[in-house]
């Protein structure tokens, strides 16, 4: 994950997001969009992924167990292309009232 996660650029122009395996720019370093200068944030560093997993265990993932127990806990596949996961996204929230 911590591979995954700081894999992440951004270009300093006009904030478009690549990563270094799945979504390379076509010139490494450089935007497609605007040819802008491509940097690694301070929070995709390795070290500080593992500091926000850290925090996600320890406070954010028991809330998971919480809202499952009183069986308001909507879950939803988000892996698939971005419009995909906004069909489900959408299906989900046309069940709440």
């Amino acid at each position: 994950m911590v591979a995954r996660l700081s894999g992440r650029r951004q270009c300093k122009n006009c904030s478009k997001i690549y990563h270094v395996k799945n979504i390379p720019p076509k010139v490494e370093g450089k935007c497609d969009d605007c040819q802008g200068e491509l940097f690694h944030r301070d929070d995709d560093q390795p070290h500080a992924i593992r500091e926000r997993l850290r925090v996600y265990t320890e406070k954010t993932s028991p809330l998971v167990d919480f809202y499952k127990g009183k069986g308001i806990l909507k879950e939803i596949d988000a892996n698939g292309a971005l419009e995909e996961n906004m069909k489900n996204v959408e299906a989900v929230l046309s069940t709440l009232e």
